[in-house]
């Protein structure tokens, strides 16, 4: 069998798409191919072609094309726990939301050793959380945003505010 690919492009694909890498080589049947060098938030067109037992290409044409398949960047599994933490808040699941929103708040916190000098420590452990700066620098509002839900999310959860996602 072998792949044949090109961007989509409202044409059909042809023994002739081999421009992209890995397309129009033969390989076994039930193999793992993979076509690097695509360009991100690009539509592709792919479509497979047949042997027969004298390695000629069946019906002399590659098979039909089915739809087309878009590369995109690799979302921020932050993102992904946020939106998890959020939803799961909305239909009522709160455990599944206090654990995802917790998932993304730590990403951004480390622990700091400066304890409350207030309180006796020794009978009200208090671990002092920071937001980690280098770490918000690198990001989206949308990430910003969805953090700022997750740590609301978790003082609803906990200390029984009351707000609405």
């Amino acid at each position: 069998m072998s792949l044949f690919g090109s961007i989509a492009n409202n044409t059909e694909i042809c023994a002739s798409s081999t421009g992209l890498q890995n397309t129009g080589v033969r390989n076994e049947l039930g193999s793992i191919l993979t076509v690097g060098d695509l360009t991100i938030n690009e539509h592709y067109s792919f479509a497979v072609a047949a042997f027969n037992a004298n390695q000629d290409m069946s019906n002399e044409k590659v098979g039909e094309s089915l739809h087309n398949i878009g590369t995109y960047h690799p979302v921020p599994i932050t993102l992904l726990w946020a939106y998890l933490a959020k939803i799961s808040y909305q239909i009522g699941d709160f455990e599944i939301s206090y654990k995802a929103a917790e998932k993304n708040c730590m990403f951004y916190m480390e622990g700091s050793e400066i304890g409350d000098r207030v309180l006796d420590l020794n009978e009200n452990p208090v671990m002092v959380w920071r937001l980690v700066q280098k770490k918000l620098m690198d990001v989206s509002i949308v990430d910003l945003r969805y953090l700022t839900e997750s740590f609301i999310v978790n003082g609803d959860i906990i200390g029984g505010l009351s707000v609405f996602l």
